[in-house]
């Protein structure tokens, strides 16, 4: 495993608790941290192909069918059909685990895409509980208070969904009831300085996006005078 999944491992406790891991056809992480979460695997049917490339059988593969191409559903997978083209396999997905009470989930291969896909993905990750992942960056949606501990000088970044009003504790810049709103009004950019971090979402919902690796820019080099 590389730095950013190690990472997120540590991190993942303090998250929540989740009860299934679900796999877009996006950028996949290695099979080692896909079985190391230990729970159930469900599969759009374009990741179930990747999966099946990296020796992973998903419990679950759901979608219309159309990115499976000429390769066949995994053996020993649970295949479900559903051809209405008015959801993408993302919100089927979401469904299914709805219905089987398999959420909080954590999502991968949100990325690495058309453009248009990672925005629809990103929007419908952050109105759930879920956790994405698509090394090297954590994705989750906040509501409440959030308390991380992160290595200091770490990259985070704040969006509203749409609006959120948020404070924050151990930031190099902090946030005072600050009005988050997309597309409008975001905090990009901004750093840990110390482990311990608190961020209260006082109304509204945020995006939080860490990375979970070092990042070498500007912001870093202010970080490290500061």
């Amino acid at each position: 495993m590389n730095v950013a999944d190690r990472q997120f491992l540590q991190i993942l406790p303090s998250l929540g608790t989740y009860r299934s891991v679900l796999c877009l056809n996006g950028r996949l992480p290695s099979p080692e941290l896909i079985r190391s979460f230990h729970l159930p695997i469900i599969a759009t049917d374009g990741a179930s192909v990747t999966l099946q490339e990296i020796g992973v059988t998903p419990s679950v593969v759901i979608g219309d069918g159309d990115s499976l191409g000429t390769a066949a559903p995994n053996q020993g997978s649970i295949w479900i059909q559903n051809r209405d083209q008015n959801f993408s396999d993302f919100e089927k997905a979401i469904q299914f685990l709805r219905a089987y009470r398999l959420l909080p989930a954590v999502v991968l291969g949100m990325g690495d895409g058309y453009i248009d896909h990672v925005l629809h993905n990103i929007e419908l990750l952050s109105q759930t509980i879920c956790v994405g992942y698509d090394a090297p960056n954590l994705l989750l949606g906040l509501t409440g208070t959030c308390r991380l501990s992160l290595p200091q000088n770490t990259k985070i970044s704040f969006f509203g969904v749409p609006g959120a009003v948020i404070s924050t504790c151990g930031l190099k810049w902090e946030l005072e009831h600050y009005l988050l709103r997309f597309p409008t009004h975001s905090s990009c950019f901004n750093r840990s300085c110390c482990r311990d971090l608190e961020f209260k979402i006082h109304s509204g919902r945020a995006l939080l996006v860490i990375y979970l690796e070092n990042i070498d820019d500007a912001g870093s080099v202010d970080a490290s005078l500061a």
